[in-house]
């Protein structure tokens, strides 16, 4: 089992002693592929970029905040239902069942009332 593994795995014993420098030019703005090329010219890195790349996003991630505890906004007061307003209906909330167009429609129906709009019947003649 032993035999298919030529080479050995040292690419992270290469890179954490260079982790310092990393970071410095890191800050300098230099980009991942400007500095393994240099260390690789250099002789100093012996990895190929994919894997490079890989270790500074694992050991170079930003710590996260920490978290602080918020208190929570307070939940805003009902407000006074007005029982008067044309539109009220009740208790009912939108979702209970009934569909709301079912709920107003004495207020609005697709069925004309005639008595309702011309006022009391009148006698044909």
């Amino acid at each position: 089992m032993t035999e298919w593994r030529k080479k050995p795995r040292i690419g992270k014993s290469e890179f954490m002693p260079l982790l310092p420098e990393i970071l410095k030019r890191l800050e300098m703005g230099e980009t991942y592929k400007q500095m393994h090329d240099d260390l690789t010219a250099n002789n100093r890195l012996k990895i190929g970029y994919d894997q490079f790349a890989r270790y500074i996003r694992k050991h170079l991630q930003k710590q996260p905040a920490k978290r602080t505890s918020q208190i929570a906004p307070p939940v805003p007061k009902k407000r006074p239902v007005n029982k008067a307003h044309p539109f009220f209906m009740g208790d009912q909330k939108p979702g209970d069942g009934e569909r709301r167009r079912n709920a107003d429609s004495e207020l609005h129906s697709s069925v004309p009332n005639r008595e309702r709009i011309y006022g009391t019947a009148t006698n044909k003649e």
